[in-house]
């Protein structure tokens, strides 16, 4: 790794040349993510008018993460992680592109949202492990904090420009030709994909072991450190309980505020720029202080914003819990996944990651169905205040269970080794 100068404080890792070219890799792909989840989600909505199925699409893309996160994982640690990166956004790219020119042909059906979301969440399952595995490699220890605060504005970038752009789209072109704009997205990060240069080349851990016993391995690596678990369920429980609300968004702004489609690309860019706020929070945190604590903490305030956007009535409420609900679950995944990388040695660090995404992203399936069944035989706003006062109480539980978790600063043993 080399540096290319001094840069200010709270962008640091961007003197590490391969992680700009990282950052603008997932910029591009992030912003085809949520112009393509706003437009699954609209067009459900229209076919159907079914909560529950409005959040079986993401529950469809969100199951396959939690089946194959595993694999995902091992393959990040067997593979060239770079090349891994790269043929998973390429096959991104042409199945969005098959489900646009279906919308356009007029032969689109509900199955077919949920298929390719499905399909969809196999891809994610390789993409993610290995990108966030491949960050380590980019900058030195000392910077993994701003590099994950840095990547923590990209998503939160995604939801504030995403949702309003897919709206645009649809409003001014039409349904497919949204989808396609998501393709686009996610070819033209291939470019910055490709200029990357760490990890070519780079050997297997350990011989590359059969899968099943690499698969095994990182399972009992996970198991067996009782802090490395209790983050883990940190994670997990906020994404499964408060995820489902961008399920949830297009009834909250059709039936309990009555917006349009552009409305509801306003709502979710309030949760955006939370998360731009958030990641502000975290890369001006530095490298000292309890972070266990922050992060158990980050989580109850979680719980605490999804239920005031349960309770509100008006737009002015639901933006402002909306900017909280995306600041702090910015907070808790970009802390989680630092500790994470700072924990765990680079030959599992692949499996913990894809642990990390079943618990961020393949958890949410259940709380989708859960929320989304809540929904449907009561309200949107009473499943999200169920997801939000049952995220509180399960956070503090493991808050009491692990008292190891809360007293964890990034001094503590247990540094990543390569």
């Amino acid at each position: 790794m080399t540096a290319a100068g001094r840069w200010p404080a709270p962008v640091g890792a961007f003197a590490w040349r391969d992680f700009r070219f990282q950052w603008m890799h997932q910029a591009t792909v992030h912003l085809g993510v949520n112009i393509r989840e706003t437009t699954e989600n609209w067009l459900m909505l229209t076919l159907t008018n079914s909560p529950f199925l409005v959040a079986s699409v993401g529950a469809a893309k969100w199951t396959t993460n939690f089946c194959v996160g595993l694999l995902g994982g091992v393959a990040a640690d067997r593979w060239d992680r770079r090349r891994l990166v790269m043929t998973s956004v390429g096959l991104s790219s042409a199945t969005i592109a098959v489900l646009g020119v279906l919308v356009l042909m007029g032969g689109v059906q509900a199955w077919h949202l949920v298929l390719f979301s499905g399909l969809s969440g196999v891809i994610i399952s390789f993409w993610m492990p290995a990108s966030q595995a491949l960050v380590p490699r980019l900058v030195p220890r000392e910077q993994l904090a701003n590099a994950n605060a840095l990547g923590s504005y990209l998503p939160n970038g995604g939801r504030s420009l995403g949702p309003a752009l897919a709206g645009l789209l649809m409003d001014a072109l039409g349904v497919g030709f949204a989808f396609l704009g998501a393709a686009l997205c996610y070819f033209s990060s291939l470019w910055s994909a490709r200029a990357i240069t760490a990890d070519r080349g780079r050997p297997p851990h350990r011989g590359a072991q059969a899968p099943l016993r690499s698969l095994q391995e990182g399972l009992r690596y996970a198991v067996g450190d009782p802090v490395v678990l209790a983050i883990l369920l940190a994670i997990m429980i906020p994404s499964m309980l408060g995820r489902t609300y961008v399920a949830l968004m297009p009834f909250v702004a059709r039936d309990v505020l009555g917006l349009g489609a552009g409305g509801l690309g306003l709502l979710l860019a309030a949760s955006g720029v939370g998360g731009f706020a958030g990641a502000t929070v975290m890369a001006g945190l530095g490298t000292r202080g309890a972070r266990g604590s922050l992060l158990l903490l980050s989580g109850a305030l979680y719980g605490v914003a999804l239920l005031g956007l349960g309770l509100s009535q008006f737009l002015v409420p639901a933006l402002v819990s909306l900017f909280l609900v995306g600041l702090t679950s910015t907070l808790l995944s970009a802390l989680g996944t630092t500790m994470l990388q700072l924990m765990v040695p680079d030959y599992v660090l692949g499996r913990v990651m894809g642990m990390n995404l079943i618990a961020f992203l393949g958890s949410t399936s259940l709380g989708n169905l859960l929320l989304g069944g809540i929904a449907s035989l009561s309200s949107v706003p009473l499943a999200l205040e169920a997801g939000g006062a049952g995220m509180v109480l399960a956070i503090l539980a493991v808050a009491l269970a692990s008292p190891a978790l809360r007293r964890w600063r990034p001094s503590a043993p247990g540094g990543r080794a390569d």
